[in-house]
C-alpha cells in the first residue's frame, strides 16, 4: 500500500492496522511489547484520530520510521509513560488479521467518583541530605494503571536515587520507570494485567528517593511538579485525579498500620533492565530470609541477601552481576525469596 502524508493536521490519510498495546505488531500483547516501549521511548509523529484503546483494530497514520507507529499505543502521538497503561489493558490478548480473538470492546468514560492524588514530603532526622516523596492516591475506584512524569529539583539541587512502586502497585504489574536527568524529569508507567482487579483502597502509588546535592534555603516541598498525569480503571475507564500541592508528613511505611500483613515478592524494577534494577520485598514477621538470583538453567548467579531482617518493606539493588564481580549475558533471570514459611520466585529481563 502507498500511504500519503501532509504535515497539515487538519489533513491526514490514515491506513495503517495497529492494535493498542501490541507494540511490536506480533499479534499478542505481551512481555515483549514492554521492551518495545525501552526501545523507541520518546519517539514521536503522528497521533490517532481518537483516544479508543479497546482490543479492535484501528487505524493509524505510518511514522517516518514504521515500526514505531505500533510502539504508540496508546495513540498520543509519543512513546512513553502512557502506552504502559494500554499494555496492561490488552494483556496476553491476541488478533488474528482483523479479528480480535479474545478481549473486549470497552467504552471510554471518566469515573465522576472524586479522586485525589497527593505528594508528600517525607525526611528523617538521621538522613537530612535525602527526602521521600510519596504520592498517595485516595478515593479512587479500580484503580488499574496510571502514568505521569514528575520534574524535581528545580531549586534544592536534587539527584534521583530511587524509583519504586508503592503498595497500591505491588506484585504482578507492568512498570517503565525512566529518569532523564538532563531535564530533571521522572517518567512513571503502572499497570497490573488484565484479568486482575484494580485497587479499592487508598494508598502509595510510588515513591521516589532524592539527595540533595545543593542547598539553596529550607526544603519545602515545592520543587516538585506533576505533569501529564493519567489514570484508568480495570474496564479503561479515565480516572481524574485532583492533584493536591506537596506537603510535608509523615512516611505511611512507618504508621504500624500499613506494616505488611503477609509475606510478598514483587517484580522487580525497572524491567526490562540496564545496567541495574531494584527488588522489593515485604516481611510481616523479623526473621532468616535468602534472596538469591538464579540463570534459566537453574543455575546460582548471585546472592544478594542472607540472614536476619526485620519486619517491613525491604529492597536491594542488583547490578547485574555474578558473586565475581562480572556482568553477566543479556537474558532471562529468575529471583527467589525464602523463608522458613514463604518462597516465592519471580523473573526478570536484563538487556545490554
Amino acid at each position: 500500500p502507498i500511504y500519503l502524508r501532509t504535515a497539515s493536521d487538519s489533513i491526514r490519510l490514515v491506513g495503517l492496522p495497529v492494535w493498542p498495546g501490541d507494540t511490536n505488531n506480533d499479534a499478542i500483547v505481551d512481555e515483549a511489547d514492554v521492551i518495545r516501549l525501552g526501545q523507541f521511548w520518546s519517539k514521536s509523529g503522528y497521533a490517532r484520530q481518537n483516544d479508543d484503546v479497546s482490543w479492535s483494530m484501528k487505524k493509524a497514520v505510518p511514522w517516518e520510521q514504521l515500526k514505531i507507529t505500533y510502539a504508540d499505543a496508546d495513540g498520543n502521538g509519543a512513546v512513553g509513560q502512557s502506552d504502559i497503561r494500554v499494555i496492561g489493558l490488552n494483556w496476553l490478548n491476541t488478533c488474528d488479521g482483523t479479528i480480535a480473538t479474545t478481549g473486549k470492546r470497552r467504552a471510554v468514560v471518566t469515573q465522576a467518583s472524586p479522586a485525589f492524588l497527593n505528594p508528600v514530603c517525607v525526611t528523617t532526622p538521621d538522613k537530612p541530605n535525602e527526602v521521600m516523596l510519596e504520592l498517595r492516591a485516595q478515593g479512587a475506584t479500580d484503580l488499574f494503571g496510571i502514568s505521569l512524569g514528575l520534574q524535581y529539583g528545580q531549586l534544592d539541587g536534587l539527584r534521583l536515587l530511587s524509583a519504586q512502586p508503592g503498595e497500591l502497585f505491588q506484585g504482578d504489574v507492568l512498570n517503565v520507570i525512566k529518569n532523564e536527568p538532563e531535564t530533571k524529569t521522572v517518567w512513571l508507567g503502572l499497570s497490573r494485567k488484565q484479568g486482575s482487579a484494580g485497587s479499592q483502597r487508598a494508598g502509595v502509588v510510588a515513591r521516589f528517593l532524592f539527595q540533595k546535592v545543593e542547598t539553596r534555603g529550607a526544603f519545602g516541598g515545592t520543587d516538585f511538579r506533576i505533569v501529564e498525569l493519567g489514570a484508568n480503571d480495570s474496564q479503561g475507564n479515565n480516572i481524574r485525579f485532583h492533584l493536591e500541592k506537596p506537603t510535608i508528613g509523615e512516611s505511611l511505611v512507618d504508621d504500624a498500620s500499613d506494616m505488611p500483613k503477609e509475606y510478598a515478592l514483587m517484580q522487580n524494577s525497572p524491567n526490562p533492565f540496564n545496567p541495574e534494577t531494584t527488588i522489593n520485598y515485604s516481611l510481616p514477621q523479623a526473621g532468616i530470609i535468602l534472596l538469591t538470583i538464579y540463570d534459566t538453567l537453574g543455575k546460582h548467579v548471585r546472592t544478594l541477601q542472607a540472614g536476619h531482617m526485620e519486619a517491613g518493606f525491604h529492597s536491594v539493588n542488583w547490578d547485574g552481576k555474578n558473586e565475581m564481580g562480572s556482568p553477566v549475558a543479556s537474558g532471562f533471570y529468575f529471583y527467589q525469596l525464602s523463608t522458613s514459611v514463604f518462597k516465592k520466585n519471580m523473573k526478570m529481563l536484563l538487556l545490554r
